[in-house]
């Protein structure tokens, strides 16, 4: 093993580099680390919690592991992603690989240490909160997804009203979507959706039929419903709305 000892002592490498090594997701990668850390396995001067952009643009957490972390770690993972990962240090040492940036902190130091671990137990602390607040949401996807049932419009903004964290009434939903051009504004096809929305499975148009005393005798009416699938999109859209809004 004596091969293996890094003489960049202040050599790091990232849990996303180990979740594309050992072809894991990397949420899981923190996971395991997290739990580590928690058991004291990893002590505070050996990581760093730190951001990198993802696809999108957004900001997201990962992990900087010394060299011995970065063994401990892969120590619970098989052979072949040890290997993979025990070759990635080989050429870190070699610069055949590039290192983790500059600018980043100073793990040696013990304020820097400390401020790591306190970014470690704050950014776990704000993902439990995030948690308990996305949970009624997912509540209501979950509830959603396991059934088909379609809902009128005025149902649907109570439920919606209750789960998605912003109130709305029905006649505001109404407004919205029409402005967003999925439901018509038309004077005969008013709150009617268009074909494609329907097309995507958003909406379930019926035929109703109803007395009308002055003609004396039944009238037929259209009803549009919102199915399981809308209803999700359609609560995504909500959201994103208020969000922009607030």
């Amino acid at each position: 093993m004596s091969e293996l000892i890094p003489t960049d002592t202040n050599q790091r490498m990232s849990s996303l580099d180990i979740a594309e090594l050992t072809g894991k997701k990397h949420n899981k990668v923190m996971r395991d680390i997290r739990s580590l850390i928690d058991q004291g396995a990893i002590n505070e001067s050996s990581f760093g919690l730190v951001e990198y952009k993802d696809a999108k643009g957004e900001s997201r957490p990962m992990y900087l592991l010394d060299f011995k972390a970065t063994m401990t770690l892969i120590t619970g993972y098989d052979a072949v992603r040890r290997s993979k990962v025990i070759d990635r240090w080989a050429d870190l040492e070699s610069g055949a690989a590039t290192p983790v940036p500059a600018g980043l902190p100073n793990f040696n130091n013990p304020i820097e240490s400390a401020r790591a671990w306190a970014d470690v137990k704050e950014g776990e602390q704000a993902a439990l909160k995030q948690i308990e607040a996305d949970r009624p949401k997912v509540e209501f996807y979950e509830a959603v997804e396991a059934t088909e049932q379609t809902v009128e419009f005025s149902l649907f903004a109570k439920a919606v009203s209750r789960s998605g964290g912003f109130i709305i009434g029905r006649n505001r939903l109404y407004g919205l979507l029409r402005e967003k051009n999925i439901l018509m504004d038309g004077y005969k096809s008013k709150n009617m959706p268009y074909q494609r929305y329907v097309d995507q499975g958003w909406f379930e148009v019926t035929e109703r039929n109803y007395e009308n005393t002055k003609s004396n005798g039944p009238r037929v009416y259209f009803m549009t419903l919102i199915t399981g699938k809308g209803q999700i999109a359609i609560t995504k859209m909500l959201q994103e709305h208020f969000n922009r809004a607030a």
